[in-house]
């Protein structure tokens, strides 16, 4: 079963069929705005009828909020969810995922990995600036990196691409 589920941010197209999770006891992690919104979200009707939470579950609802840094262990990974400062240009509270063992981290919307030929889109620098600028800041070790939107995985010639946009060269 999925024990948790974590919303990075609170953007509507990265929390969307989280009743599911609801339904299925699942413990959802967020930033304090985003589980506001999930919180006021499940006090609404569905619009689906496949999305209904009945009174009972839904008043069961377990939430977690990150404050700064909330890890997750089962015994064999530790994932460490991360709050970005709020300078972020994308939402307050946003997370990111660190599984450090692995060296993998993994965000939303802060980095538009695309086909070389059209990379990087015009609309992401800002994002991905601030991205690369955050990352490097952080002391993280990460050797791959992942995020939802465009190609999924960012490769490393990406990341050198966003670092130059960013330094200006």
């Amino acid at each position: 079963p999925v024990r948790y589920l974590v919303a990075t941010h609170h953007h509507t197209d990265h929390i969307g069929g989280f009743r599911a999770f609801v339904r299925a006891r699942s413990t959802i992690v967020g930033g304090r705005t985003t589980v506001d919104v999930l919180r006021r979200a499940l006090a609404r009707p569905a619009t689906l009828a496949a999305d209904d939470v009945s009174a009972e579950t839904a008043g069961g609802a377990k939430f977690e909020v990150v404050d700064g840094r909330y890890v997750i262990e089962d015994g064999h990974r530790r994932l460490v969810l991360l709050e970005l400062p709020e300078d972020n240009p994308q939402a307050v509270d946003f997370l990111v995922v660190h599984l450090p063992e692995e060296k993998i981290l993994y965000t939303t919307a802060l980095f538009y990995p695309v086909p070389e030929r059209v990379f990087p889109l015009e609309a992401s620098i800002p994002s991905m600036t601030w991205f690369v600028n955050w990352l490097d800041a952080s002391g993280l070790e990460v050797e791959t990196l992942y995020t939802v939107h465009g190609m999924g995985r960012v490769e490393p010639w990406q990341i050198e691409a966003a670092r130059k946009i960013a330094a200006g060269s």
